[in-house]
């Protein structure tokens, strides 16, 4: 059972003082202010919905049918409140933001929908498309990752680059396209809700697919945390702390809560040997560039 004074006691000895500035501060750019200037710059006209097609390069894939079923009944009732945002592609339009609402307007039986046509370029089409989405908190994990994958890959751009590009902190995209790393039944099963992010980033940090495919089955044959497959894997590396000895205490609740902050914060794997008085920490990193991600997280600079 969890210890119902912990966050008390915690404070009064300052463990995890400071990681709450570990969190990303970046300001991401706002579709919906782009949506707004271009309405006014451009205006809104009604677009047939047989001119529109989807954006090729859409990161969401997925499309939830009850939610999409609810926005196509508002629609039914009131309309289309916000426009899409289309560009001129081949005689027809391509749509930039609201392929939701496009969706749910078809399902409507809407013959138009009101739509602002703008001029981009493809590469300020893309990065709108990734803002939009993960704004709106509609992309997936993997989604997500092969949508800053695709940034980097199609223009050249460094994940530094992609980061000011979102508004995202440079460790968010690194531990995003991470995930990449893993073979192709461990993201399917990423895709299909049998193990969540944090579990796949774990397994990201291991070095041969082989282990990671075996930790993977363990993970969803024995129904395992995130926290038990970071002590199975630190275990099986030899890293972890020694059972405690006789006479010697073992881990405080405390410990063993700012090292699970740590490690759900800095997307690796983290032990922490001591105790409330003194010890040491143990932070894993896999790359030069996981090195770089972790030094930025802790502050950089040094």
């Amino acid at each position: 059972m969890a210890n119902e004074n912990r966050p008390a006691r915690m404070k009064r000895s300052g463990l995890g003082k400071g990681i709450e500035n570990l969190k990303p501060k970046a300001a991401a750019p706002s579709v919906k202010k782009w949506e707004e200037e271009a309405a006014q710059n451009g205006g809104i006209r009604e677009i047939a919905l047989d001119d529109i097609f989807a954006y090729t390069d859409q990161p969401r894939k997925y499309f939830d049918e009850e939610s999409l079923n609810e926005l196509a009944d508002s629609i039914r009732q009131v309309g289309v409140l916000q426009p899409i945002l289309v560009i001129s592609r081949e005689s027809r339009y391509m749509i930039v933001s609201g392929e939701r609402r496009y969706r749910a307007a078809v399902k409507a039986g809407l013959k138009t929908i009101p739509a602002v046509e703008m001029s981009l370029t493809d590469e300020k089409a893309d990065e709108i498309a990734v803002i939009e989405n993960i704004q709106r908190e509609d992309l997936t994990p993997l989604e997500e990752a092969r949508a800053y994958q695709a940034l980097m890959r199609r223009y050249g751009y460094t994940q530094e680059q992609v980061a000011e590009k979102v508004g995202k902190k440079r460790s968010t995209i690194t531990n995003a396209v991470r995930l990449l790393k893993l073979p192709e039944d461990i993201l399917t099963g990423l895709e299909e809700n049998k193990i969540t992010a944090g579990h796949a980033r774990s397994l990201a940090g291991l070095k041969k697919e082989s282990e990671m495919r075996k930790f993977y089955q363990m993970i969803i044959s024995k129904g395992l945390s995130v926290r038990d497959i970071e002590k199975l894997l630190a275990k099986d590396e030899k890293k972890a702390e020694p059972t405690a000895a006789a006479g010697k205490p073992s881990k405080s609740e405390d410990i063993l809560a700012v090292e699970s902050q740590l490690m759900e914060r800095l997307g690796t794997h983290v032990l922490i040997n001591g105790t409330e008085k003194r010890g040491k920490i143990v932070i894993d990193y896999y790359s030069l560039d996981d090195l770089n991600r972790l030094i930025e997280l802790l502050g950089g600079g040094f």
